[in-house]
């Protein structure tokens, strides 16, 4: 890659399901980006999406997001968060294979971010960042027993927010070491203010910058 922002085609490690994305290489640790919803308009053009993209980018962080089976233009169709495992363990080995990442966090924004807490185990990642994971909803997508956590992890959701209830995170995740708590004031479920934007993006930075130098 040379420094640019490119749209990318890669698989699923489900089922190679054709994906797109866009792809910015700098440096190390890259992350990945999950979507909203996939079935309630969620894309990987989501406004927090897409800030937290732009942030990581202007910053020098490799980043990749991408689009789930059957949204835009990526192939195959919703899979009740099991298809988009897949989807997302194909992201990470993409993003580590064109940027030579040494080491990757994987982050979620409300759907993205349940199914991330899913592919957590398989993917290698270091560190772990949910925005607004849905505690509420989604049931569908959460097995019987909490996820186990082992890497470093920030959860991140507004103080109005009625869809994610961060004390309620425990219901699907068991975190080996304390996860960071970021309740932000005045904040709902779909980050509305410029403000609650902004402070979720420095945060989200400073988490990866944190987690890229313990492991250096």
């Amino acid at each position: 890659m040379d420094g640019k922002t490119h749209r990318v085609n890669f698989t699923s490690q489900y089922d190679d399901t054709v994906l797109e994305g866009e792809i910015y290489c700098g440096g190390s640790p890259g992350v990945v980006l999950c979507h909203p919803h996939s079935l309630h308009g969620g894309s990987m053009d989501s406004i927090v999406v897409t800030r937290l993209f732009e942030t990581l980018r202007s910053t020098g962080c490799s980043v990749l997001r991408f689009n789930f089976r059957g949204v835009g233009g990526s192939k195959g169709s919703y899979d009740v968060g099991n298809g988009e495992v897949g989807d997302i363990l194909g992201a990470l080995e993409y993003l580590k294979s064109e940027c030579a990442c040494e080491a990757l966090v994987l982050c979620g924004y409300s759907f993205g971010a349940a199914v991330a807490l899913k592919a957590l185990g398989e993917s290698g990642a270091v560190g772990f960042v949910a925005v607004a994971l849905p505690t509420e909803t989604s049931p569908e997508v959460y097995g019987e027993i909490p996820v186990e956590v082992a890497v470093p992890s920030l959860l991140a959701a507004g103080d109005t927010d009625d869809i994610c209830h961060l004390e309620n995170v425990g219901r699907f995740a068991k975190f080996n070491q304390p996860a960071e708590m970021l309740s932000i004031s005045g904040c709902d479920h779909f980050f509305s203010s410029i403000e609650s934007l902004n402070e979720l993006c420095d945060n989200v930075l400073r988490f990866v910058r944190d987690v890229g130098k313990e492991r250096v």
